[in-house]
């Protein structure tokens, strides 16, 4: 969902932080590259989960400025399962789905370890089921059945 349309100023700072926790109308987050805290203002009709990649981007106002939520970077995807399996390796056990979007024939790959908290509910799934997921940045993030 992107909250904001394309701007041509070059001083805009964005970038992507990992959501944390989630306080009112304010997320604490963790820059993707540094570590670095990072807080960023929210609407309330904004969704988010902790451990969301999110792209915050610096707004300067008469008080300082702040950051603000521009992109919440979560794709949602109805997906045909055409192979699930399970995989025991070196004492792990993985769930690999491979999945195709009926809309576009796009294909991915998953490799979930048990370790992973998708992992119980990628374990359910079965070759033939129609699958809800959410992408975030490129990544399965959930899996609903």
């Amino acid at each position: 969902m992107r909250l904001t349309g394309n701007t041509n100023n070059s001083e805009v700072n964005r970038i992507k932080a990992q959501v944390r926790k989630i306080k009112g109308d304010t997320i604490e987050c963790k820059h993707i590259s540094s570590n670095y805290p990072v807080k960023a203002f929210i609407t309330k009709d904004m969704k988010f989960e902790i451990g969301q990649i999110v792209l915050l981007e610096f707004r300067r106002n008469a008080g300082g400025g702040g950051y603000i939520v521009v992109d919440d970077l979560m794709e949602v995807i109805k997906a045909e399962v055409l192979e699930a399996q399970h995989i025991i390796s070196n004492g792990m056990m993985y769930t690999s789905l491979i999945l195709r979007n009926p809309e576009t024939n796009q294909r991915m790959h998953s490799l979930v370890p048990n370790t992973d908290k998708l992992f119980g509910s990628t374990s359910i799934v079965i070759t033939g089921d129609t699958v809800t997921l959410r992408i975030n940045n490129g990544a399965l993030f959930s899996i609903e059945y």
